[in-house]
């Protein structure tokens, strides 16, 4: 895998989303700050769909935004939700006649998806394809989530996502409506201390 996927050559970048394509603090949101305009976007996308937008001020003729699935510790359908993701990348090229495209590592940063499967899954739905596909490693992209902390409480869940653009990072533990600051249920093994 690569990592620095905004130095691709490919004429589309894949943008992991959630599915009220609202923008993240991952690389969602990195990408979204590079554009030129608005993107014109529906309301609502289905785990495991994509759409596909212009890409105004960006080096890529496209962006495929993509609902990849969370990590709920595998009971939930996960992994045919990811290999469904990436299938929906491939068709939305082969429907747009896109020859190449960049895919960061779909779930593996603040949606918590095991790097080891979520790997597999890629090399799997990605091999012997017509079209040129460069996996990139979200983690270790610039300008993409490097770690992430989970919280629960109060029957929430927040996904933090840990950004390197924000050397502040250690601040963004939340403290709940209920007033209480938690600690949390899960975290990368490289943010802990």
């Amino acid at each position: 895998m690569k990592q620095d996927i905004f130095n691709s050559l490919a004429s589309a970048i894949v943008c992991p989303a959630n599915c009220s394509l609202s923008g993240g603090a991952g690389l969602d949101g990195v990408i979204r700050s590079k554009l030129n305009d608005d993107l014109a976007l529906p309301n609502q996308l289905t785990t495991g769909d994509a759409v596909l937008t212009d890409a105004p001020g960006l080096s890529f003729n496209h962006i495929i935004h993509v609902a990849a699935p969370i990590w709920k510790g595998g009971q939930h359908n996960e992994t045919s939700l990811l290999a469904r993701s990436y299938q929906s990348i491939i068709k939305t090229c082969a429907d747009h006649d896109i020859k190449s495209v960049a895919i960061p590592a779909l779930s593996t940063g603040a949606y918590g998806f095991p790097s080891n499967i979520a790997s597999k899954i890629a090399s799997k739905e990605t091999a012997n394809r017509s079209i040129d596909i460069e996996l990139y490693d979200s983690r270790g992209s610039k300008g993409s989530p490097d770690d992430f902390v989970v919280y629960h409480c109060c029957g929430n869940q927040w996904e933090i996502a840990l950004h390197p653009l924000y050397p502040s990072r250690l601040e963004w533990f939340p403290v709940c409506e209920c007033g209480i600051s938690h600690s949390p249920a899960y975290q990368m093994p490289s943010f802990v201390q």
